[in-house]
């Protein structure tokens, strides 16, 4: 949230968990971030195609599976038209326990399926227990 606003957008950053946003306040006093605590699964009609970019960082993989498409449908339904998404997660490759649980291609092309266009997809490699390859793809409604 914070590159973000560095890199001159107007942010509002989303968790659940009061610790995780105090923590994050508590890092950047002087940040303009507009930190909120909000249930994904419950977002208020404000957010609803508001944002013309959205950062989506590892957040989807730390939910049980059982979640996932509702949780993509949740995060495209703020997204403006012509907005832009950017999801960053690890890619599965082998039978990790979880939590977290890394995403399959299948689960990534989710975002296609609900009315996402695809701009680029790029995997990385990176040196991780949970997996050796990340995605990095960006999206436009």
């Amino acid at each position: 949230a914070r590159a973000l606003e560095i890199a001159g957008y107007n942010v509002v950053a989303i968790d659940v968990s009061d610790a995780a946003l105090e923590s994050a306040k508590e890092r950047f006093p002087d940040s303009k971030v507009n930190f909120v605590k909000q249930d994904i699964f419950e977002m208020p009609e404000e957010y609803r195609d508001s944002f013309d970019f959205v950062f989506e960082a590892f957040t989807i993989q730390s939910l049980p599976i059982i979640f996932r498409e509702k949780m993509i449908k949740s995060i495209i339904n703020t997204i403006d038209i012509n907005g832009k998404l950017l999801v960053v997660a690890h890619k599965k490759e082998k039978n990790f326990p979880g939590p977290p649980w890394p995403l399959q291609e299948d689960e990534v092309n989710l975002f296609s399926l609900h009315g996402m266009k695809e701009l680029s997809n790029e995997v990385h490699n990176e040196d991780s227990h949970i997996s050796s390859k990340k995605f990095r793809i960006l999206y436009k409604k």
